[in-house]
């Protein structure tokens, strides 16, 4: 999994219990990384550098009603992708 894909599954993490926070017990989170998908959705294992943050997403999404992740490609999601290059630039982010 590429440095990339490690950020995507970083802000995942920070996204599900700020979505829960916020009253929404159904939810879509979507990524570009069809490795990092695949592993949310139970048909890959995660690597060794990624699987806690992994796990982590797949324990708080069970608070969920609903809850699904889905690939969408860099092109096809232009604002998510300016979002995650603002991400990087911001460094330590803590809760």
């Amino acid at each position: 999994m590429n440095q990339g894909s490690s950020t995507e599954a970083i802000q995942t993490n920070i996204g599900c219990p700020a979505t829960s926070a916020i009253y929404f017990n159904e939810a879509i989170f979507e990524t570009d990384s069809s490795h990092l998908c695949s592993i949310l959705q139970g048909s890959s294992i995660a690597y060794f550098s990624v699987e806690t943050i992994c796990e982590s997403i797949i324990l708080q999404a069970e608070s969920f009603r609903f809850v699904g992740f889905s690939l969408v490609k860099r092109k096809g999601n232009k604002p998510a992708h300016i979002l995650a290059q603002v991400a990087k630039q911001i460094g330590d982010f803590n809760l």
